[in-house]
């Protein structure tokens, strides 16, 4: 029989524990790439993405430099749950060093996997354990030498490997989707930017309209295709506003899309009615959800409508249908849009930006012509359905590994001899 032993989980370092650095914005702006805790929420596993850049000493890359598998925890959250979240370091091409609010953890891997203690981190058991270290005070935090302190579940390493390959497995397939959906995502905010922003659109001659002489129009202080106009957001969407008190239909099952759903992959929750408490925006076929609270984080999700449940969104977003003359495809684009997102996130202000609920009504767009309209759905509509298809999938991938997870970090460890050395 294995046995399962908790261990300090100091007991497991190649190194010591180590708390990021703090550099002034005088060292900000160029230089090696530094993890924020932007990307330690962002990515749970953390590949080579764009970061922003400071200039260090080499005394500090010393002490100050990641590596592949090196584990990073978030020393303090806004949320207690933000607390003491666990990254993992899955790819480093160059070098890269993380911020003050972060704690980096090398394992030994001659006896720990950092594969399996990262799995163990996310799972249930392993936001338990942490939350005994969650010291709440203006924020949620956690200090280094509890994390050090903290006792940890403990089996040979061999079998740390067999436990987190699986998962590994599952959470690539899982990474491998994003890195589609996103090349897919740019390709068509590519073409958006080329037709509606550029104005190169294909004229009747499919050639790019502005480049070869296409007629413009002057609309306050910019230049638009003649044909088009200029008008607010509100004109070219409806919003629903139908409502349901799920806690009036407890043992029905909804589809829950919210703040934290989107940000896990946007894969909305299933949930029962009596474990939602408050009204939620009904959510229809044919629509956007468009996060109004904090904008500077973009969230616009395409939802896909289950036929066996209903589907409700949180207040924060504002569920849209596009009116008769615009597509959904391109209301979706637009709202995604870096133009659009700017004009939005300028609407909150100050520190408490965060909290604030933003209304686009007003915001100024262009409107084309409906034939380009058509013509832009056509292209773009095969590339949102692979994206539909690719969310489905990573969600049932989700699914399977938590199960899996909480399996192998639960049920298997009641089966072990549990020893306290």
């Amino acid at each position: 029989m294995i046995k399962l032993v908790w261990r300090p989980f100091e007991e497991l370092y190649s190194i010591p524990l180590s708390n990021g650095l703090y550099k002034t914005a005088e060292f900000r702006g160029n230089g090696i790439k530094i993890i924020n805790m932007g990307e330690l929420f962002e990515y749970s596993i953390l590949d080579d993405v764009s970061m922003k850049r400071v200039t260090i000493t080499d005394k500090e890359k010393q002490k100050f430099l990641i590596e592949k598998d090196d584990l990073i925890f978030a020393r303090r959250s806004l949320k207690r749950e933000g607390a003491g979240k666990c990254s993992i370091i899955n790819t480093i091409n160059e070098p890269t060093t993380f911020e003050s609010s972060i704690i980096r953890v090398r394992l030994n891997k001659k006896i720990a996997d950092p594969w399996f203690y990262y799995y163990f981190f996310n799972s249930k058991l392993g936001r338990n354990v942490m939350d005994g270290i969650i010291q709440q005070v203006a924020v949620s935090g956690i200090r280094g030498s509890d994390l050090s302190k903290l006792r940890v579940p403990y089996i040979p390493v061999e079998y740390q490997v067999n436990c987190s390959k699986i998962l590994k497995l599952l959470d690539f397939k899982i990474l491998i989707n994003t890195k589609i959906n996103y090349t897919l995502e740019q390709i068509a905010q590519t073409i958006f930017k080329h037709w509606f922003i550029d104005f190169e659109f294909p004229n009747e001659n499919n050639k790019s309209y502005k480049s070869s002489g296409g007629k413009m129009k002057k609309c306050g202080n910019v230049l638009i295709p003649s044909e088009w106009k200029m008008c607010a957001f509100s004109e070219i969407r409806e919003i629903s506003r139908e409502y349901v008190n799920p806690n009036n239909f407890p043992d029905e099952t909804f589809d829950h899309f919210s703040i934290p759903a989107y940000d896990d992959g946007q894969v909305p929750k299933i949930e029962e009615g009596k474990y939602i408490k408050s009204n939620k925006f009904c959510v229809t076929t044919n629509c956007v959800l468009l996060s109004r609270i904090n904008p500077r984080i973009p969230r616009v999700w395409l939802p896909n409508i289950q036929p066996n449940r209903r589907a409700i969104a949180s207040s924060e977003f504002l569920v849209m249908l596009p009116k008769s003359d615009i597509s959904l495809e391109y209301l979706f684009v637009l709202c995604s849009s870096p133009s659009f997102m700017n004009s939005f996130s300028s609407l909150v202000t100050g520190s408490t930006g965060s909290h604030q609920r933003a209304n686009p009504d007003d915001i100024q767009i262009v409107k084309p012509a409906e034939t380009i309209i058509r013509k832009y759905t056509r292209i773009v509509y095969p590339l949102l359905q692979k994206i539909r298809i690719n969310h489905i999938e990573s969600g049932y991938l989700r699914q399977m590994r938590d199960m899996l997870l909480s399996k192998l970090m639960i049920q298997e460890f009641k089966k072990m001899e549990l020893m306290m050395d």
